[in-house]
């Protein structure tokens, strides 16, 4: 073979190897685009239904749990967000809201609470708001007031699943003597956001 013939051969492999690593940096785009279109043609994923315990009592009563929710909520492409208080002696209840499919709650959510008592002396406030929110307080009928803190589900939880973004959640028992007639909702920075009445016991 000739010096000539010997450059187009290696001209020739040249092209073959650009040819074939263009192609391989290609493909991965190629894999996306068609994930992409899978996706519009067939819409979001369904939400399997998932419950988690995001808290557990340690005192007045190591009983209580809360519970956050999601599944489907009509469709696909709309989920429905659910929260659970299990509250032994004082009360059991749970609200759900519509979140977007692989979306959470805002962080500008209004509250959504309870203040409820069984037939003992202790009554639980219990609820969550938007993540926004830095402190509730809590006026009950006696005249005084509750400051509290609202708490993030565990970062494990967060980090783990996208619909437990986005709110805080709080339980505190209290003297059944005095209920929660209404509440205040503070930012981060100490500003009042937003003052709510009760109506039997419930804060919306």
């Amino acid at each position: 073979m000739g010096l000539r013939g010997a450059k187009r051969q290696l001209k020739g492999r040249h092209r073959f190897v650009a040819a074939t690593c263009a192609a391989f940096l290609l493909w991965p785009l190629v894999a996306i685009d068609r994930h992409r279109l899978a996706i519009a043609d067939d819409g979001p994923a369904c939400a399997k239904p998932r419950k988690v315990q995001i808290a557990r009592g340690i005192r007045p009563d190591p009983r209580w749990r809360v519970l956050a929710s999601v599944k489907n909520n009509g469709s696909c492409d709309k989920w429905l967000f659910g929260m659970e208080f299990r509250l032994p002696d004082a009360t059991n209840w749970g609200s759900g809201t519509g979140i977007e499919a692989y979306g959470h709650l805002s962080p500008a959510h209004r509250i959504e609470a309870f203040d409820g008592s069984g037939a003992g002396d202790k009554a639980a406030f219990s609820g969550y708001v938007g993540s926004a929110a830095g402190k509730v307080r809590a006026s009950l009928a006696d005249g005084t007031s509750l400051d509290i803190t609202p708490r993030f589900p565990a970062k494990q939880w967060r980090q783990r699943y996208q619909w437990l973004r986005g709110f805080v959640y709080f339980v505190r028992y209290h003297d059944a003597k005095a209920p929660v007639v209404s509440v205040s909702v503070f930012n981060r920075q100490g500003k009042l956001l937003y003052r709510v009445a009760g109506q039997d016991g419930s804060f919306f």
